[in-house]
């Protein structure tokens, strides 16, 4: 009878997903990738039908594996209306998003409801791990999409409630997003977005979510104190 070693997959398994998360990070940010290139092949190819759904599974994938899935936000407002551009960010954003929790919770060995992952290391999720501030961090501008997708996975939290808070926040972030960038035609003035009011909104969105959540656990807390 042949033994599993248990021992020694507890620890290959997080390191993974460690790989990853590392490997999406130095893509982002040592320009591995030439982004330039992607948006006019993307452009030159936007016209065919089968271009939309080109751009969400590409979006999926790379949101999968921990890679910067983000500049598919901007290649689909820049190649369509932002109606549709909303449409595509969100199913892109929610397929990647979902199958990179479900591959954490595989790594992690952490059955849906029952956190087996270091609360230390992913305390802020690990304790607000409700529908409306994963809501909030998913709109968040800036906030990695890794980190949520992997914590969530590695901390158990319902794929159900996951999925949807994923869908409304890649939908308000998606079309804030779209809206600003639709219509630039060049890198630079895609770049110039970046320092606009563009993040307001979402800003101010997230802001009010979170508010809202605050407010609401005062209330149920005072309720219950006056049982």
């Amino acid at each position: 009878m042949m033994i599993r070693p248990e021992g020694k997959s507890r620890f290959w398994k997080p390191a993974v997903l460690v790989v990853f998360l590392v490997a999406g990070f130095i893509a982002g940010r040592t320009g591995l990738v030439d982004w330039e290139w992607v948006f006019r092949q993307s452009e030159r190819l936007a016209g065919n039908w089968w271009a939309p759904p080109a751009v969400i599974a590409a979006m999926a994938v790379f949101y999968l594996f921990g890679l910067p899935g983000s500049v598919f936000i901007w290649i689909a407002g820049l190649l369509y209306h932002p109606a549709p551009a909303t449409l595509i960010i969100t199913a892109g954003g929610v397929m990647g998003g979902t199958g990179a929790a479900i591959f954490a919770r595989k790594m992690a060995g952490s059955p849906e409801g029952k956190p087996q992952a270091d609360p230390a290391l992913l305390s802020f999720m690990a304790r607000h791990s409700d529908f409306v501030t994963l809501f909030a961090i998913r709109a968040m501008p800036f906030f990695p999409h890794a980190v949520i997708n992997y914590g969530a996975g590695a901390l158990g939290i319902h794929l159900g409630k996951f999925a949807v808070a994923s869908a409304f926040g890649f939908a308000a972030k998606g079309f804030v997003y779209a809206l600003a960038i639709h219509g630039a035609t060049e890198a630079d003035e895609i770049a110039d977005l970046l320092d606009a009011a563009v993040f307001y909104p979402l800003l101010a969105l997230v802001v009010l979510l979170v508010a809202g959540r605050a407010l609401h656990r005062q209330w149920i807390a005072r309720d219950g104190g006056g049982e």
